[in-house]
């Protein structure tokens, strides 16, 4: 979006490149730059403030991607990670429910001898013969990231920055410690976030690092922004050694925005639906303020995390209809993103996607979106519809019909899961969608609250 003195913001959309982090932006900046009356280095010379959201480290976590990451923790604590996913408020309660994965293989955790107690004294020193031994094993695990959790290490930080600047100076590996990223007491709850942190950091870095080095050469001078999940901003360098604190940063914009378009109207309680091309996100505006939380739960963990309270789930344009080992029809996590993307984009995917099932359904014209930038091809959508519902005999329209039947249901239990199972009563709030894809499931939402 572009903001002028005394002029209507322009609103612009462009296709994400995967291959090239900062195609789809130039794009952008391509087009603001025409409606300023200038050239894209024209543009970023007079730029005062440039601001960036991504959902890249939330699709990262939806999808179950990153960096290949290892783990150094307190010795006699190498399980504490893979118990983190337990879930102890199930423990006992439902033998049924199954757990997540953890973070990271526990034949990747290594175990250094240390303590720190919990008035932050030392009362064993570090062993330097462990660091290395960790360091060897991890260099012979093929390892990008590693994540530094050593106990108590929030009263005194000195040992995990020790085996930190070990880590950085044998190999290079990005390297996050419990200390900076959660320093705070749960041992489960600061693994988890110190790991994930580390899964995270190798694609987000190098995703911001280009997008700044690119938008510098071409003339930006003021530092580049980015909207964490709390909706504050910081400088790119910052964010992009806590990534874990971008998961919600893509979602948190549309909060921010229909708090300012409620005040404006003086709606005092809205349910905040974003629907983008990997997940679906639902977040309360209650007596004209959001909600916060310093607790998440991503990858089925839970994480000190300071957000804006969104609940998410992997339902959004780009998700993928698949058939289980039951014959059933499924929809997502996994996701065609914005390349290749839906079949209908016309960049070579032949799976369908939730989009393709809306294009023939007839939810989104057909003569393309983004006023028509973005061209569609409603025969290729209907080509792979049918593909995928052949095995159970069903067409493109039918297949389509029972894609959206099961994203609205997931989204439907979303929406619930921030109203009716906290409390509120939905009737009390108006319903604001926002995403590319938050108006083709609104009505369906609507008929289901």
């Amino acid at each position: 979006m572009l903001v002028r003195p005394n002029t209507e913001p322009l609103a612009l959309k462009t296709l994400t490149d995967h291959t090239d982090p900062v195609a789809g932006l130039r794009a952008c900046l391509d087009r603001m730059a025409h409606a300023a009356e200038t050239d894209r280095a024209g543009l970023l010379r007079r730029t005062a403030k440039l601001a960036y959201g991504t959902t890249q480290a939330a699709n990262l976590v939806v999808e179950g991607k990153g960096a290949k990451t290892g783990f150094s923790t307190t010795r006699g604590f190498r399980d504490t990670l893979p118990m983190a996913a337990i879930g102890r408020e199930r423990i006992g309660l439902d033998l049924r429910a199954s757990r997540a994965p953890s973070l990271v293989p526990r034949e990747r955790i290594h175990e250094v001898r240390e303590r720190i107690d919990v008035n932050g004294r030392e009362l064993a020193p570090l062993h330097a013969t462990d660091v290395r031994a960790a360091i060897a094993a991890l260099e012979a695990e093929g390892v990008e990231a590693v994540g530094v959790c050593l106990l108590w290490s929030f009263r005194d930080p000195s040992h995990e920055r020790a085996v930190a600047q070990a880590l950085r100076d044998h190999d290079g590996w990005y390297v996050t410690i419990s200390s900076d990223v959660a320093p705070l007491m749960g041992e489960y709850e600061r693994s988890a976030t110190t790991a994930l942190n580390a899964i995270l950091g190798p694609p987000v870095h190098r995703h911001l690092s280009g997008v700044e080095r690119d938008l510098r050469e071409q003339g930006l001078t003021v530092p580049l922004l980015i909207m964490r999940s709390s909706g504050g901003l910081v400088p790119a360098r910052d964010a992009a050694r806590t990534p874990v604190s971008l998961i919600a940063s893509g979602p948190a914009g549309g909060v921010l925005a229909s708090k300012l378009i409620a005040d404006a109207i003086g709606l005092a309680n809205v349910i905040c639906v974003d629907m983008g091309g990997t997940t679906f996100d639902v977040s309360l505006i209650t007596n004209g303020e959001y909600a916060t939380t310093d607790r998440a739960q991503h990858a089925g963990q839970e994480l000190f995390v300071q957000a804006i309270d969104i609940h998410s789930i992997g339902a959004g344009g780009g998700s993928l209809g698949w058939i289980d080992h039951g014959s059933r029809l499924k929809v997502g996590p996994e996701s065609a993103g914005a390349e290749p993307g839906p079949a209908c984009y016309g960049r070579g995917s032949a799976r369908a996607t939730v989009t393709d099932a809306n294009l023939e359904l007839g939810r989104i014209d057909p003569s393309g979106l983004a006023g028509g930038s973005v061209a569609l091809d409603a025969a290729a959508a209907r080509r792979a519809l049918a593909e995928l519902g052949a095995p159970l005999g069903m067409d493109a329209r039918e297949t389509a019909e029972g894609m959206t039947a099961i994203v609205d249901a997931a989204m439907s239990d979303a929406s619930r899961a921030q109203t009716i199972q906290r409390g509120p009563e939905p009737a009390h709030y108006r319903r604001f969608a926002v995403g590319g894809g938050g108006t083709t499931r609104a009505p369906a939402l609507r008929e289901r609250s």
